[in-house]
């Protein structure tokens, strides 16, 4: 089906018939048992290069003399290796504006999901809002929050729990002082009590997604997660997400696929040999 598979397929063969790494490509081997499916055994071999290694053998083909800190807000050059490294040290986490340069052209995905944020602008302003509306609304912006923290592989999943746990507790003071004040001016000019419950949802806006659990389930429920498959063979433990069921959401969403498609189009009616991605090759 596709150059991944093959990959998987000839891995696990490895270990269904308990057999041995040629030993043309045991370090490739060994390191996509190691760091991509993160299996060890005690018949492994020390394969992998170190750093060290690795840096000399660049040095003596590309004739490396000068390392630059790729940061936008950088951009520090260096002699030697190591200045450099005691320089990334420095960052905590590779800045992903780096990828600002790559040209994105606008699809009709954007104007879709500025369409819904118009919606619920409006639904927001309406002073006419049921109380079953807001919290529906409150609750849509929370799954939202929790998807984009969940989208983020540098953030641990732990992580966002704490981040929920604090803005949770933030609620929780600061909401407390603002609902006394208003409520009772609420109060005195009897105010319709949607006014006043409405203070309750925005005070707790995780109410039903609190836990990894819970969040989860609503996540699985509203089909936008794809669980992981489990796959044991002999005594190791595999888990992987099927790609076809992920393009199976991703294509579901609304003038996805018709985008897509309108992309190839426009691929294929280049002219001149000019190569804008990898689809217009022969191997795709």
């Amino acid at each position: 089906e596709s150059a991944l598979k093959a990959i998987d397929i000839c891995f696990k063969s490895f270990f269904v018939f308990n057999l041995h790494y040629t030993p043309q490509c045991e370090q490739i081997w060994y390191f996509i048992q190691t760091f991509i499916y993160e299996i060890t055994t005690k018949f492994d071999k020390n394969c992998s290069p170190n750093v060290t290694t690795l840096i000399n053998d660049l040095n003596k083909f590309l004739n490396i003399i000068e390392y630059k800190c790729i940061e936008p807000s950088c951009g520090r050059s260096y002699n030697s290796f190591d200045s450099f490294s005691r320089h990334l040290l420095t960052h905590t986490l590779v800045n992903q504006e780096s990828f600002s340069n790559l040209h994105i052209e606008p699809t009709q995905i954007d104007d879709i999901l500025n369409q819904q944020s118009n919606e619920q602008l409006e639904i927001s302003s309406c002073s006419n809002i049921s109380i079953k509306a807001f919290k529906n609304l409150v609750t849509e912006d929370g799954i939202m929050l929790i998807s984009k923290w969940y989208n983020e592989a540098v953030v641990p999943r732990n992580k966002l729990q704490i981040l929920i746990n604090d803005l949770n507790g933030f609620n929780d003071k600061c909401m407390q002082i603002l609902k006394k004040e208003v409520l009772d001016n609420l109060k005195k000019n009897n105010s319709d009590e949607n006014s006043i419950i409405m203070f309750d949802v925005i005070n707790d806006p995780f109410q039903n997604l609190k836990t990894e659990y819970k969040r989860l389930k609503v996540l699985e429920e509203l089909g936008v997660y794809v669980k992981p498959i489990e796959i044991t063979i002999v005594n190791v433990n595999i888990c992987f997400i099927p790609l076809r069921c992920i393009f199976k959401v991703f294509f579901e969403q609304p003038n996805v696929l018709k985008t897509v498609l309108e992309y190839f189009k426009r691929l294929n009616s280049m002219t001149g040999g000019i190569v804008c991605s990898f689809v217009q090759s022969e191997v795709w």
